[in-house]
């Protein structure tokens, strides 16, 4: 018997082929409660928290026992059910090949999501497959293509990358979409952009991280929630780079590890894999994930703000009245970003 894991966090057309890169520095976490590793961009997507506890919740009825102690496997164990992405954007199913999962799982993604569903896998009758697709599409409500003419960005200090942003704006409607929470300085703010639909927060917080991703995530949202907002001022300025990637990772931690609930001695993870494509540009963000489990028997400043994200950043997405994010992503080098002709700084 074979336990089978793979989730997926992409902004792709479902008919394109995968084009995943294996990054250096960039780590895709399993679990919020992981560390940021200095010099490293750190991606967490629920896909694979909501896949996993599917098994634990629907399969086992119980938390998911290995022969070897996997610190996230506990943490996701101790989890509630992840509840923070709405049902009209996400669909859960997980069953037995001889209930005819294989179907349903296929129709309902079909039918919601237009996404065609074909794993490389054949599933017998004894096998069970459990699968967690998302997909949200968040728009700006406001316009971040200003023209900056010869300006650059050069993060980190030393590679000149693309960006998108604007300058500020005296017009009250539009200040009100563009907020600043919690502005210390240059280097320590956390900037909001209000969405079309308004049902999605999405922050950008450059601050020195905490010692992991959901640590930093809680410092962030206290922060937001001391009411210390601003508005974009007349001479302020805004300036985001680029990010866009498709990365896929295979947790190899729990590759081959046995389960030891009562009723499936003889299942064992064969596999876990994450792949992510993420794009990040001046209209919006869209994420669409798909977790797969096969297993087989304001204010006016006086001095210019300057909102530029050119050195480590949290990019924040969350649903409105929801307590724990759906996506997060710390930027710390400029790997997912579009290199100006290739230019690094020496």
């Amino acid at each position: 018997m074979i336990v089978f894991i793979i989730t997926s966090c992409h902004v792709r057309s479902d008919k394109e082929e995968s084009n995943t890169v294996a990054f250096q520095n960039t780590i895709i976490l399993p679990a919020k409660n992981l560390e940021i590793q200095k010099n490293k961009n750190v991606i967490y997507c629920a896909s694979f928290e909501i896949s996993w506890n599917k098994i634990r919740d629907e399969i086992l009825n119980d938390p998911i026992l290995l022969d070897k102690y996997v610190a996230w496997v506990d943490y996701l164990n101790k989890q509630p059910k992840n509840n923070s992405i709405s049902p009209d954007y996400i669909s859960a199913i997980a069953g037995f090949g001889k209930d005819d999962i294989l179907s349903k799982i296929q129709s309902e993604l079909k039918e919601k999501f237009n996404f065609d569903y074909h794993p490389d896998f054949k599933l017998n009758k004894t096998d069970i497959l459990s699968v967690a697709y998302l997909k949200k599409e968040t728009k700006f409500d406001c316009k971040l293509n200003e023209d900056f003419g010869d300006d650059r960005l050069l993060f980190n200090g030393n590679v000149d990358v693309e960006f998108f942003g604007r300058y500020g704006t005296d017009d009250p409607a539009y200040k009100s979409k563009l907020r600043i929470h919690d502005y210390i300085n240059n280097d320590d703010f956390i900037f909001e952009i209000e969405t079309e639909s308004n049902e999605d927060e999405v922050y950008f917080a450059k601050v020195i991280p905490e010692s992991t991703m959901e640590e930093t995530y809680q410092k962030v949202i206290a922060r937001i929630n001391m009411n210390n907002l601003e508005l974009l001022g007349h001479d302020d300025q805004v300036k985001i780079p680029y990010i866009k990637s498709s990365i896929r990772k295979e947790f190899i931690e729990v590759a081959g590890a046995k389960i030891l609930n009562e009723g499936f001695g003889d299942y064992f993870i064969a596999r876990a894999i994450q792949m992510i494509d993420f794009d990040l540009n001046e209209s919006g963000i869209t994420v669409e994930s798909i977790a797969e489990t096969y297993s087989t028997l304001s204010f006016h400043s006086e001095v210019p703000k300057k909102l530029i994200f050119d050195k480590p950043f949290l990019i924040i997405l969350k649903e409105k009245e929801k307590e724990e994010p759906y996506f997060l992503m710390w930027i710390d080098n400029s790997e997912l970003m579009n290199i100006k002709n290739g230019s690094i700084k020496n």
